[in-house]
């Protein structure tokens, strides 16, 4: 999993069906979001629900719902071997 909190991308890359027939169109609408490939891991713990319904209305990110995604937010933060980034997201820092 590493620093990754959802391998959409990845299943994408390495599906066998996509691989073999897929044809590639670049279609704007299935390109990332701003600020959304790379997320500050951090900062993302602090979604409230709203702000998650939010951000994430409309993708399959709401499937896994903000317990899911938190879940491995947390998992990513603590893969990427810094060794206090989780205070960075506590109320007093």
């Amino acid at each position: 999993m590493g620093d990754w909190v959802f391998g959409c991308d990845v299943c994408q890359q390495v599906c066998p069906w996509n691989l073999r027939f897929a044809i590639p169109h670049g279609d704007p609408e299935l390109a990332p979001w701003p600020g959304q490939s790379h997320p500050d891991l951090a900062s993302e713990l602090r979604l409230t629900t709203q702000a998650f319904n939010l951000k994430f209305r409309g993708t399959p990110l709401q499937r896994p719902r903000r317990r899911g995604y938190l879940r491995n937010v947390a998992i990513a933060l603590g893969n990427t071997g810094e060794r206090f980034a989780f205070l960075r997201w506590l109320p007093f820092c």
